[in-house]
């Protein structure tokens, strides 16, 4: 049997001269009257981000926090930031934002006992701090990021001056 000059013409012809069986559609047939993927069922992360920003905001313009959930705990971060730097933290979006909602949780529980309030007091208490520290200048220093919020590390210190102010 003679081999054809062009293996992939001859195909080509081939398969265009075969005609399927009757009741037998081909795929790109079969693949047009597939439905359509819906499109916009679930927030994007980063629609889910911007929403919980909204809402902790709202919240700190109400000062009320009994409903905060972890992700407006890592958004009341997110707006401090904002309001000390000058610009979002960068690093918090897709998975990052989920470990720091982790981690918020495990500090409210650990820490704080689930008194989101109290949490909340410690936020603000080391963002004053922090902007202090910011207005002195020191190029040097490392900014806040939200594994140092939300880390054991600065609870310390916040006990220590919450002790002080009561017996000083």
């Amino acid at each position: 049997m003679r081999r054809p000059a062009n293996p992939e013409a001859f195909l080509a012809a081939k398969l265009a001269r075969e005609t399927l069986p009757p009741g037998v559609i081909s795929f790109d047939a079969w693949a047009a009257k597939a439905p359509k993927k819906k499109k916009g069922l679930r927030p994007t992360a980063r629609d889910s981000i911007a929403t919980s920003i909204d809402e902790a905001d709202a919240m700190r313009a109400k000062a009320s926090w009994p409903d905060a959930r972890p992700r407006h705990l890592v958004a009341l971060h997110v707006l401090c930031h904002r309001h000390v730097y000058g610009v979002d933290p960068g690093e918090l979006s897709g998975k990052t934002w989920t470990a720091a909602c982790l981690s918020a949780a495990r500090l409210l529980e650990r820490e704080f006992s689930g008194d989101v309030v109290r949490l909340v007091e410690f936020i603000a208490w080391s963002w004053k701090r922090e902007k202090r520290a910011h207005a002195k200048g020191s190029d040097e220093r490392r900014r806040m990021g939200w594994r140092l919020q939300f880390s054991s590390a600065l609870v310390t210190d916040y006990r220590v001056q919450i002790r002080t102010k009561k017996t000083g």
